[in-house]
Order: C-alpha cells, then sequence, then structure tokens
C-alpha cells in the first residue's frame, strides 16, 4: 500500500486547542489524542489520478467506505459525511472518505462517468488498510457507485443516504449479499418517500431508514443521521455473525 506525502488532520467536537488558541502552544499537546477527538490522517490513493481521502484505523467489522455525491453537491468535506465519519469512527470501524477525481485536493477532472472508477481505487486502499470486510456509504451519486464497485463481494452492504428519485427506482441491491439500506430523512418529499416504500417492499434484499427531526437534506438531525448509521451496521453484524472480529 502507498500513502504519498500524508499528513494528520485533526476533528474537535466542541473542544479547546492548545497554544494561540487557549492554553500550551507546545507541537507536542498538538498532536495529542485527547478524549473526545479523533484523528483522520489525510492519504492519497493512487491507481490513476491521485484522489485525496482521510482515512480512520478501527477494530470493528466492517471497514467502511463513504463516497461522496455529485461535487455539485459536496465533497468528502461536507457536513453529512463529516458526521458520519465521526460516529461510524468513534464506534470503532475503520472508515475512509474520499473525493472524486477533479474534486477537492484530487487530480483530473471530475466525470460522472469515471466515479465508479474512484470508487473502486478506494475501496481497494480500504482492503489494503484493514482486514476483514468492507461496506460503504454512500451519499447522494455516491449510492449507486458504491453498489456498483461493491457488488459480488462477500457481506456487501450499502447504506444510501440523500438517494435520487429517478435513481432509486432503477437501483437494484442483488448483487448486495448484506443489502442495501436507503436513509431518508422524516422531511423528504412525498414522492420519494413513497418511491422508497415501493423500493424496500420490491427488493429482497432493500431496506427502508427514516430519521425523525431531520429535513430533506439533514441541515438539522446529523447527530440522528450518525446514530441510525451506527445502529445498521450493528443490526448487519448480528445478522451475519462473520463480520465479527
Amino acid at each position: 500500500m502507498i500513502h504519498m506525502g500524508f499528513q494528520w488532520v485533526a476533528a474537535y467536537r466542541g473542544l479547546a486547542l492548545g497554544g494561540p488558541f487557549g492554553g500550551e502552544d507546545r507541537l507536542c499537546s498538538r498532536l495529542m489524542v485527547r478524549r473526545g477527538e479523533y484523528l483522520e490522517r489525510a492519504v492519497v490513493i493512487p491507481g490513476g489520478p491521485p484522489l485525496e481521502g482521510l482515512y480512520h484505523r478501527g477494530k470493528r467489522a466492517p471497514g467502511i467506505l463513504i463516497a461522496p455525491p455529485h461535487p455539485e453537491r459536496g465533497g468528502m468535506e461536507m457536513a453529512l459525511i463529516a458526521e458520519l465519519a465521526w460516529a461510524l469512527t468513534r464506534s470503532g470501524h475503520a472508515t475512509l472518505r474520499f473525493n472524486y477525481e477533479g474534486v477537492g485536493a484530487s487530480a483530473g477532472t471530475f466525470e460522472p462517468t469515471r466515479a465508479g472508477e474512484a470508487a473502486a481505487r478506494a475501496f481497494e486502499h480500504l482492503q489494503a488498510s484493514v482486514p476483514g470486510p468492507v461496506a460503504g456509504v454512500g451519499v447522494g451519486l455516491g449510492g449507486p457507485v458504491l453498489a456498483e464497485v461493491l457488488g459480488g463481494h462477500p457481506d456487501a452492504l450499502v447504506l444510501w443516504v440523500l438517494p435520487q428519485l429517478e435513481a432509486l427506482r432503477e437501483f437494484d441491491p442483488a448483487g448486495l449479499p448484506g443489502g442495501a439500506w436507503v436513509v431518508l430523512a422524516a422531511g423528504a418529499p412525498k414522492a420519494l418517500r413513497s418511491a422508497a416504500e415501493a423500493w424496500a417492499q420490491g427488493h429482497p434484499r432493500g431496506h427502508l431508514i427514516t430519521v425523525a427531526g431531520a429535513d430533506p437534506t439533514f441541515t438539522k438531525g446529523l447527530v440522528e443521521l450518525g446514530r441510525a448509521a451506527v445502529s445498521i451496521f450493528e443490526r448487519a453484524v448480528l445478522a451475519q455473525p462473520n463480520l465479527t472480529c
């Protein structure tokens, strides 16, 4: 596995930093991981135009790949994805979030038809970093992209947040042994909720979960979304004992 020019990235949830931000300014104090903090390592994903990613180690199976939506809706730094990464990491899973080509610090030019290739490279990178199975969380465009990449892998499971209506109607989770979960906000448009209910009823491996108190884009309800994602993977481990560490 190749990590090219990585750095450490700290994510803090309401805690004061040292140094000029309010305390000691010794470098060692800034690199210490304290309770309530976590560190994601910035990685470069090879195999084509270099892709930027943020990785956090974990011991709980499965390792989780987080794919972003179309860049018009955001990249791996968007609050929704950051919250998912934080919640899943806190529950013990290794996580890797990444940007498609031409997005953020990723090289190249974004083309929707190449999103699957980028996700496949990120998947291989995560597989090389963690033992055991890998599952996926896709936001918007990332849902169908991950379903294609993970399809056929043992126990593959995909969570799809913010699905698009037309894409949902064509989405078939048959190739995912662990199934697919569509995650909707309670405030999602009625047409999307109806389509998601019909989709879940029509596919034995399709499941639907609604996050109470969330608005359609999860501007509200981010914490609840993170809890829902953790809960889904806990259910997957119970249903598939071979996923346990």
